[in-house]
């Protein structure tokens, strides 16, 4: 019998740098402290990826984005198997526009333009056929001949588009659920899926319900049951958790769905938090450990995580 050599896969995942016009501001700092603490990492080179998810930038302007391409960079010589791949996606400050600031659309061009530097890194293990933006996409990874699956859906998992919350912002999912759906129709009933968005399961406060309804959150976690969820990670809050200190209506929504253990709030860029996740599978069960990394107060805190198995019939 032949031996499995590639039993797990590692990765980072942070959020909401907020990076500023001036490279010596708060936010540009703690993101610099954040990459260096990683990649002094003895271990950094055997991760695949840091996912980062949104809120890159303060408010869209030009040398925000600059400042951020300058810090978060896509070596697009690297291949998956020799470098850290940098995946990132938009927040709601990255699309965010009022007057004539039309930073917006540099950071839909940059995301969309990553995309097709990504494409060519990953070589045809990465997909974004399905969207007609070119923002959302999937990656495909191999861990003991089985594959595990990475799907990067921005700024929230909806096709509404809300116009002008209080705070003078457009919420617009870019058709993300839709872009999910044809992911999934892909993608085996067991084999893991890893989930990235912006806003997700944590609020600020009651206005968001308006962004993302409860009848929202139920189309997304319904489009998942038929699937094996590995993990949901996204940002918004700036704070680094764990499930339990979830608001308390949405953790019952995701216990209705079985995946109050699998989600995961990765905002804390500007406290210089992240996560290490490390996904494995032993004698034919994967497991996952979350930890967090980084000047973070919660550093050294693990989770440990299993897959939420199909609840439906998908497709085998």
């Amino acid at each position: 019998m032949s031996q499995c050599l590639n039993k797990q896969i590692q990765f980072y995942v942070a959020g909401d740098s907020h990076i500023e016009e001036e490279t010596g501001r708060q936010t540009c700092l703690a993101s610099q402290a954040m990459l260096r603490d990683m990649k002094e990492r003895k271990d950094y080179r055997d991760h695949s990826f840091l996912f980062v998810v949104g809120d890159l930038t303060s408010s869209t302007k030009y040398q925000q984005k600059e400042n951020y391409v300058n810090l978060y960079t896509l070596n697009k010589k690297s291949k998956p198997d020799q470098e850290c791949i940098l995946c990132d996606g938009l927040g709601n400050h990255d699309v965010y526009s009022r007057g004539l600031n039309f930073g917006h659309k540099q950071m839909y061009g940059l995301i969309k333009s990553r995309n097709k530097d990504r494409e060519k890194i990953f070589d045809g293990d990465f997909d974004y056929g399905g969207d007609s933006d070119k923002l959302h996409y999937h990656i495909k990874r191999s861990v003991c001949g089985e594959k595990v699956h990475f799907i990067h859906l921005n700024l929230i998992p909806t096709d509404r588009y809300v116009l002008k919350t209080s705070g003078g912002q457009n919420i617009d999912g870019k058709d993300a659920l839709t872009y999910l759906r044809y992911c999934l129709a892909t993608i085996s009933s067991t084999e893991p899926v890893f989930l990235f968005h912006h806003i997700g399961f944590v609020r600020f406060d009651e206005e968001e319900s308006k962004w993302w309804t409860k009848e929202d959150r139920e189309a997304y976690l319904t489009a998942l049951d038929s699937h094996t969820v590995a993990g949901i990670f996204f940002g918004h809050v700036h704070e680094i958790k764990k499930v339990e200190s979830f608001d308390t209506d949405i953790q019952e929504e995701l216990e209705a769905h079985g995946l109050q253990g699998n989600c995961f709030l990765s905002g804390a860029i500007q406290s210089q938090g992240y996560y290490d996740i490390t996904f494995s599978k032993e004698n034919k069960e994967w497991k996952g450990e979350a930890v967090i990394c980084g000047k973070n107060g919660a550093a050294g805190e693990m989770t440990v995580f299993t897959p939420r198995p199909s609840k439906g019939v998908g497709n085998e």
